[in-house]
């Protein structure tokens, strides 16, 4: 069984490469990057220390991600061997031994974050949620008789496109809410964080003790792959021009959420969520509910809910009518870069909190 574990990881990693190689498109570096590089290669040349221990977690991850483009594009392997009157076999070499340098490093720091036992949990919760909006009040904690326990598995929407753009999310919700102020009691209550569920998990009880370890260990091992898989995030993400009403009932009339769905073309979606979805049947849990492009609980993005409900269905015309967020429309070629995953809990009575996240 472990053999077939490890071949089932191993095809994921090569399938995964295989794709970000074929859509791989060498680009002109920018000279920013090109001094950052050289920066590297003289410190991996003079072994420097310094260089590495100087940098955070994140500049770490962005430097590997520049290192790998650069293998991948011959002029600017050229252009270094030209500088260091190097050959190119051996410019390949210093840039993998810095992309070993930057790892070794990314590892060190993240070996000194104290993770959380599970018995803290709901401290986690509590404690994400407040970081999330600082100006709001702390929320209730969750009581273990406080109905249906849902945890959500995400991946969490950037404000900037893949070009670099800020999303246009307030101009997306504006002509809704213009109308809304026109109907006394109406009231629309945005999304806390811009998000796309995965998949999701229903109990009627609070979950064992050894649930959520699982499903965190699960996460973990999928996030690696997904570092291999899309070393500079998931991309070609898009949105589907038109808004929709969307709800937790099928019935019509009852749904009050406003949302756009993901477009179809997005085929990185899948590919994340199939990853996810492999890691988590390899910990043997079978009752994740798991989205698709398809029937009434799509892969959507909300932005946020109307109240009161009864009153939403009279709206839907105007819903229909938004436009996706100006960095996001699929008929306009753009799309979003998602490279976070987050781990998301709530019961009927306490709003969705953020337990835990996955950077890739």
């Amino acid at each position: 069984m472990k053999i077939f574990k490890k071949l089932i990881v191993f095809l994921l990693c090569i399938q995964g490469a295989s794709l970000v190689a074929m859509k791989a498109e060498p680009k002109k570096m920018e000279q920013a990057d090109k001094v950052l590089l050289n920066k590297s290669l003289n410190a991996t040349i003079n072994s420097s220390v310094s260089f590495y221990a100087t940098k955070s977690f994140e500049e770490l991850r962005s430097l590997i991600a520049l290192v790998n483009t650069a293998l991948a594009n011959q002029k600017t392997l050229d252009f270094f061997s030209a500088k260091f009157q190097k050959p190119v076999s051996e410019i390949q070499a210093l840039l993998n031994k810095t992309i070993q340098n930057a790892n070794d490093n990314a590892n060190r720091l993240r070996s000194n974050v104290v993770t959380p036992s599970p018995a803290t949990y709901l401290e986690m919760a509590k404690a994400a949620r407040v970081a999330r909006a600082p100006s709001k009040p702390a929320e209730r904690e969750m009581s273990a008789d406080s109905g249906n326990h849902l945890l959500h598995i995400m991946l969490e929407v950037p404000d900037l496109d893949s070009r670099g753009k800020p999303i246009g999310w307030q101009k997306a919700i504006d002509p809704l809410m213009s109308q809304m102020k026109k109907v006394e009691g109406a009231e629309f209550v945005p999304t806390d964080y811009y998000h796309i569920t995965l998949a999701r998990y229903k109990s009627g009880q609070p979950f064992p003790q050894d649930f959520l370890p699982k499903v965190e260990q699960a996460l973990s091992r999928a996030q690696e792959i997904l570092k291999i898989v899309y070393p500079r995030g998931a991309r070609g993400i898009s949105l589907v021009d038109r808004g929709v009403l969307l709800g937790k009932s099928e019935k019509p009339k009852d749904r009050d959420t406003v949302a756009f769905r993901v477009a179809a073309e997005s085929v990185a979606l899948e590919k994340v969520q199939g990853i996810i979805a492999k890691f988590i049947s390899f910990e043997g849990i079978t009752d994740f509910q798991f989205r698709s492009f398809n029937g009434e609980k799509p892969f959507h993005l909300s932005l946020g809910r109307i109240k009161p409900k009864k009153i939403a269905r009279t709206f839907r015309g105007m819903v229909n009518a938004l436009h996706a967020p100006e960095g996001t429309r699929v008929s306009q070629g753009q799309e979003i870069t998602i490279n976070r995953i987050s781990l998301g809990y709530n019961t009927k009575e306490n709003p969705r909190q953020i337990i835990k996240t996955y950077d890739f």
